[in-house]
Formats: structure tokens, C-alpha cells, sequence
């Protein structure tokens, strides 16, 4: 048996969380945490879910708002990439947000 010196903890967790974070593009974070500053007052009432495969997810508080957010749908994506760099987000797609009491 052999004496080793005792690895802490925080590198340990360190490597563990760094593996499983590889191929993960931290900008959808901030695109989630910043969206009401990113997305600007036309956006007010809904929410980023989250992106896949470019296509950004956006739940809409209202079915009406759907109709209106389409138009500015290219000024958001440019909003973005300003924020955050382009390619993030090519699509966006708007679903209405359901309300607690349906199931």
C-alpha cells in the first residue's frame, strides 16, 4: 500500500462538474438570467426557456401576444447576438405560457 496525499474535495468536484459542463456554451445561462434586459420592454410578460439546436424557446403570457411578438421576432435575435455573440440562437419559437390551473 501506498502513501498518497489526500486530493481535496473542490478538485475533485472541479473535475467531476468540468466533464459534465464540456460542450455546454454558457451564453444560454446568461440568456436565461439577463432576459428581460436582453430582450427589451416589447418582450415584457414572457420568458426564455431555453435553446436547442439554435431554436429558442419563448412562453408568451397571453394567446393575443403571439400574433404581435412574430414581428419582432428578428429584432430580438439581433438583440441577442448583440449581447452575447452570434450564433446562439437562429430560430425563435413562441408558445403561450399555460396557467397553473390547466392541466
Amino acid at each position: 500500500m501506498t502513501d498518497r496525499e489526500p486530493v481535496p474535495i473542490t478538485e475533485i468536484l472541479a473535475s467531476v462538474l468540468g466533464g459534465l459542463a464540456q460542450g455546454v456554451d454558457v451564453r444560454l445561462g446568461r440568456l436565461v438570467e439577463g432576459w428581460d434586459e436582453i430582450a427589451g420592454p416589447e418582450w415584457r410578460g414572457t420568458e426564455a426557456i431555453g435553446v436547442r439546436d439554435g431554436v429558442l424557446l419563448v412562453e408568451v403570457d397571453r394567446p393575443g401576444r403571439v400574433s404581435l411578438l412574430r414581428f419582432h421576432v428578428p429584432g430580438l435575435v439581433a438583440r441577442i447576438e448583440e449581447a452575447l455573440g452570434s450564433g446562439l440562437v437562429r430560430e425563435v419559437r413562441l408558445r403561450v405560457r399555460r396557467r397553473a390551473d390547466e392541466p
